[in-house]
């Protein structure tokens, strides 16, 4: 077990990433909690749309998004496949992240009905 109750190899990738200094490693457990800097992601509110994705932590800085939407899916959460998504969907969402859930799916209809009008 790496220190501040993160997983060694976790640790030790943060450490590299903010040149050894564990204060800041600290800090950054301190922010986000133990558990989420070892998965490395999150679920987030897209854009404050009411969205729900899956996304990297940007200061555990383990891995980009498409690596921590595999994870997730390691982790037994379920994502809507992207052929799945509303065809009005603005491009800039049409991506694999979405966490599959009959609310999301619901609220991401409404929001592509809106958007569109």
């Amino acid at each position: 077990m790496g220190k501040f109750g993160l997983t060694e190899e976790r640790f030790v990738q943060m450490m590299k990433s903010y040149g050894n200094d564990e204060r800041a490693v600290k800090g950054v457990v301190k922010t986000w909690g133990v558990e989420t800097c070892n998965k490395g992601y999150s679920t987030f509110n897209y854009d404050g749309t009411g969205l729900i994705d899956i996304e990297a932590v940007g200061d555990v800085d383990a891995f980009d998004d498409v690596v921590a939407v595999k994870e997730a899916e390691k982790d037994g959460i379920s994502i809507i496949p992207v052929d799945q998504l509303p065809v009005n969907i603005p491009e800039n969402m049409r991506f694999y992240g979405w966490i599959d859930t009959q609310e999301n799916r619901e609220n991401i209809a409404r929001y592509c009905m809106n958007k569109n009008l």
